[in-house]
């Protein structure tokens, strides 16, 4: 399906956004209309006009949501998609640059780009912060009940699921009939351009499930260097006060490379799930899950412990060898349940020359 869009930004304008062979790597370069400003396999991004100027990305954030946004071009919806997208010639990120808002971000190089050794992109969710771009998306299936009760205690809520599952939720109690919220899966393979998935909501108030990693697509016309890391992860579940079950962890988001020449050298890219959060108990409150960055060895996103002696703790996230989220724990007497920690995202590499000896993908290119 092509779309036309009319000329509305300030750095650019795009043609239109052809999505008919998403995933197929049949389109070449010039994309499947044959025209010479049309970029990417994976998703093709036509421009209405040769992009002449270069630019320097310094620290900053993207916002991708909006429509009276300046920091990017607005597609109309394709697929259900709606994406934001910045085009230059040459584009070199300098320093740390993130990015949020409501629509995946698409970065496109008619000719070169370059992510600087040691700078980090980052389109990750963070437990009580930034929510990336693109995350929580709309094609996410229910996560199930989450509110598994005992005397009051909650169950933990899911984890959030993309390629793989979000681990379930724990009971609130110790009673193994009562179980927590129900995993979702999701179909593969993934075609389109898209965040990961909330992870659930714990049982018993208003302990919110936390968000998914969101989506970043970066092409190059001609190479690409990545030199620094990507990530794409889902935040860490709350943990509540008592007797609330733990919020489910984040699932990780996307993120997709396309170039005719790509090098990825000592570097990551990072697109897992977050741990589930603790439940809480009379004893104190449960704790939050971790981020995946936050785990040096696996880049596991830790379960939250329960608060007290009585209160499950959190599942842990996907990791390297499980692209599934740990369920989180039973609840011991009346206490609440810790949430399932949130599964893996995607990671999508095209191109023709890769060179990437030293690179990590978390979880692998497919």
């Amino acid at each position: 399906m092509t779309v036309l869009l009319a000329a509305c930004g300030n750095l650019f304008n795009l043609e239109h956004v052809n999505s008919t062979d998403l995933g197929k790597d049949d389109g070449g370069l010039d994309g499947p209309d044959g025209g010479a400003n049309c970029y990417g396999v994976f998703l093709s991004i036509c421009l209405d006009a040769d992009v002449d100027d270069d630019w320097d990305i310094t620290d900053g954030d993207i916002n991708t949501g909006g429509s009276m946004n300046f920091d990017c071009e607005m597609t109309p919806s394709v697929d259900g998609m709606q994406l934001c997208v910045i085009a230059a010639k040459d584009i070199a990120i300098t320093s740390r640059l993130t990015a949020h808002g409501g629509r995946p971000l698409v970065i496109v190089a008619t000719n070169s780009l370059t992510l600087l050794p040691a700078v980090s992109l980052e389109v990750n969710s963070v437990v009580g912060g930034q929510r990336g771009a693109g995350a929580n998306s709309n094609a996410c299936p229910p996560n199930g009940p989450s509110d598994a009760r005992f005397n009051g205690a909650g169950g933990g809520g899911a984890g959030g699921s993309f390629v793989g599952a979000g681990g379930p939720g724990g009971g609130g109690n110790a009673d193994p009939t009562i179980a927590g919220a129900a995993v979702v899966t999701m179909p593969t393979p993934i075609t389109k351009l898209r965040g990961g998935c909330k992870g659930g909501n714990g049982g018993g108030t208003t302990t919110t499930g936390s968000d998914s990693g969101g989506a970043i697509y970066l092409i190059a016309g001609a190479e690409m260097a990545i030199l620094g890391s990507i990530d794409a992860s889902g935040a860490g579940g709350r943990g509540p006060v008592a007797p609330n079950g733990g919020g489910g962890g984040g699932s990780g988001g996307m993120i997709v490379l396309d170039a005719p020449k790509l090098t990825i050298s000592d570097t990551f890219l990072l697109a897992r799930g977050g741990g589930g959060g603790g439940g809480g108990d009379g004893g104190g409150d449960g704790e939050n899950g971790s981020q995946p960055i936050d785990d040096l060895v696996d880049h596991i996103g830790i379960g939250g412990a329960g608060g007290g002696l009585g209160a499950g703790p959190g599942g842990n996230g996907s990791s390297l060898n499980m692209p599934d989220g740990s369920g989180g724990t039973n609840g011991t007497g009346t206490f609440a349940g810790g949430g399932g920690g949130g599964g893996d995202g995607v990671i999508r590499v095209f191109s023709d020359m890769l060179y990437d000896a030293t690179a990590t993908y978390q979880p692998p290119k497919s």
